[in-house]
C-alpha cells in the first residue's frame, strides 16, 4: 500500500503524527488480510469465501482513520456519493446445470378441507366456501461476496421462471446484507363452488395448493468505480475540520498486493469481482379442489 493512492490534505503540521501513520503503513503491509470484529474499523470492505471466514480487508483509509480516532479521539464522516456500482445480469445455474434443462417437481399442500354428509334419501346441494393465503419466499444466502461493513445493496434480477410463476415476486431480489436474506410476499386463493352429495353419502372436499420448490447457484458480477472521500474533524474545537482524504477505489484495491487473489480485476480504473450464492425460491402455482365421496355406512337393523 502507498500513502500516493490517496490524496491527503493535512491540517496539522506534527511530525511524529506523520511518522506515526509510516510506521502504521509498514504494518499494514506485512498484514494485508486481517481478523477484525466488524465494528473496529470505520470503513471496511467485506469478502465472504465458500468456508464462510470473513475476511477484512485493510485498506489505507483505515490506516488513517485508525490514528487519528484512536490518538485524537476525532469524528469522521466516509462520502460514497461518488462511488458507482453497476451489477450486470446474473447467471442462474442447478448444480452446474443449466436451469432451462431441469425440472422440479412440484408438492401439494392442503389450505381447507370441508366434509359434507348427505344422510337423506335425495341429493343435496351445498357451497364450498373459503378464502385462505400463503407465503411465498426467497432465501438468498451470499457465499462469496463484497460489502462495506455489513451492507451489500445488492440487485438480484429473479429468475425469469420466478417471475412468469407469478408467485408475488419482484423483479428484482434485494440483498441488504452478507448472511442470510429472506424475501417474502403474500399469496391469496380463493374458491367459491357448489358441491353436490348423492344421498347416503358423503363427500370430502379440499382446497389444494401446488407448491413449487427451486434452488438456484447464482453468479453476478459488479462494476466498482470512483472515489471515497473521509472528512475528520475535531469534536473538542466545535467540529472543525482537521484532515480530507479521498482516494479512487481503484487505487485502494490496487494497492493490496493480492487483491487479484481475492477475486478482484481492475481496468481503467474500474474494479471488477463476482458475487456468488444460492437462491432457494418456495411459492404456489396453482389451486385444485378435490373431491372425495363414499357411501355412508348405514347401522344394522
Amino acid at each position: 500500500m502507498n500513502l500516493a493512492v490517496l490524496k491527503i490534505t493535512n491540517r496539522w503540521s506534527n511530525d511524529t503524527f506523520r511518522r506515526s501513520i509510516a510506521s502504521l503503513n509498514r504494518i499494514f503491509l506485512l498484514n494485508s488480510v486481517l481478523f477484525f470484529p466488524q465494528n473496529y474499523w470505520p470503513l471496511e470492505t467485506e469478502l465472504c469465501m465458500p468456508s464462510q471466514a470473513v475476511l477484512w480487508i485493510s485498506l489505507k483509509l483505515r490506516t488513517v482513520l485508525w490514528w487519528t480516532m484512536a490518538s485524537h479521539r476525532k469524528a469522521f464522516n466516509i462520502n460514497w456519493s461518488h462511488l458507482f456500482n453497476e451489477y450486470l445480469e446474473p447467471r442462474y445455474t442447478v448444480s452446474g446445470m443449466d436451469t432451462r434443462f431441469v425440472h422440479q417437481s412440484k408438492s401439494e399442500q392442503v389450505l381447507f378441507k370441508s366434509t359434507f354428509t348427505n344422510s337423506t334419501e335425495r341429493a343435496q346441494e351445498y357451497t364450498f366456501k373459503t378464502e385462505r393465503s400463503t407465503r411465498s419466499s426467497a432465501t438468498i444466502s451470499i457465499e462469496k461476496g463484497v460489502c462495506r461493513g455489513m451492507e451489500m445493496e445488492l440487485k438480484l434480477k429473479t429468475p425469469c421462471e420466478i417471475v412468469e410463476a407469478n408467485a408475488g415476486f419482484h423483479n428484482e431480489l434485494s440483498i441488504v446484507s452478507i448472511g442470510e436474506n429472506i424475501v417474502e410476499e403474500e399469496l391469496r386463493w380463493g374458491v367459491d363452488s357448489t358441491i353436490k352429495v348423492p344421498p347416503l353419502c358423503e363427500t370430502v372436499a379440499e382446497l389444494v395448493i401446488l407448491e413449487d420448490s427451486q434452488t438456484r447457484n447464482f453468479a453476478v458480477d459488479s462494476r466498482i468505480s470512483g472515489r471515497v472521500i473521509v472528512t475528520v474533524t475535531n469534536l473538542k474545537e466545535n467540529n472543525s475540520l482537521i484532515t480530507i482524504i479521498e482516494g479512487k477505489v481503484a487505487d485502494i484495491i490496487r494497492s493490496i498486493a493480492n487483491y487479484s487473489a481475492l477475486g478482484f480485476t481492475i481496468k481503467d480504473d474500474i474494479v471488477t469481482y463476482t458475487t456468488r450464492g444460492i437462491c432457494k425460491f418456495k411459492y404456489g402455482v396453482e389451486q385444485i379442489v378435490k373431491l372425495k365421496e363414499h357411501p355412508l355406512m348405514l347401522p344394522s337393523l
